[in-house]
């Protein structure tokens, strides 16, 4: 077997497409890019679509964000600077 394909794990009981490819990695323990190889390797696309108005931005950490939307954190900053949401902690009224 290739070293990029952990033994045990059944792929086709995953949601590869579905969720985040970061999310089932994070959930099965391998790195997202096993999983992003696992997702080709079957022919599924990846998950494409953010609902960002459905995260809460500024709401907590652009960390936070980035792994419920299975993206990078400049991603999600990006976005949140795009609707001109201020980042999480700095309300100058000092309430998180």
């Amino acid at each position: 077997m290739s070293k990029h394909r952990p033994k045990g794990i059944d792929w086709g009981s995953q949601p590869l497409g579905l969720e985040p490819d970061a999310v089932i990695a994070a959930r099965i323990g391998v790195d997202r890019r096993t999983v992003c190889r696992a997702r080709h390797r079957l022919g599924i696309p990846p998950m494409r679509a953010v609902d960002w108005p459905s995260l809460p931005l500024g709401q907590v950490s652009d960390a936070i964000v980035a792994r419920m939307a299975g993206c990078s954190r400049s991603k999600v900053q990006r976005r949140r600077d795009e609707r001109g949401i201020e980042p999480w902690g700095s309300d100058p009224l000092g309430k998180p």
